[in-house]
């Protein structure tokens, strides 16, 4: 999500740097904008794509970010991960 307006299309790379806890750069184009209040939320097709491992990265960072967001939820998360026979963040 961002306060920018960016536009939809290929003719432009973004590249976003994600710093904690271990550094990473991903490029990629914005595939869809959505309108929230005074936001908008992005989604993002990443050229090239990541290997398997950096994504395994990403999502172990942004389930941490997103369980210090709402530690409330850290209860689903974990019951989730169990279900799904998956490890923990």
């Amino acid at each position: 999500m961002s306060v920018l307006d960016l536009p939809v299309n290929m003719s432009y790379t973004l590249r976003l740097t994600l710093g904690a806890p271990v550094p990473m750069v991903l490029q990629g184009h914005v595939r869809w904008k959505r309108r929230r209040d005074n936001f908008f939320e992005y989604g993002i097709a990443y050229a090239p794509a990541p290997a398997p491992s950096l994504q395994r990265k990403l999502i172990r960072l942004l389930n941490g970010l997103l369980l210090q967001q709402s530690p409330s939820q850290a209860t689903i998360h974990s019951l989730y991960r169990q279900i799904n026979g998956q490890k923990q963040y």
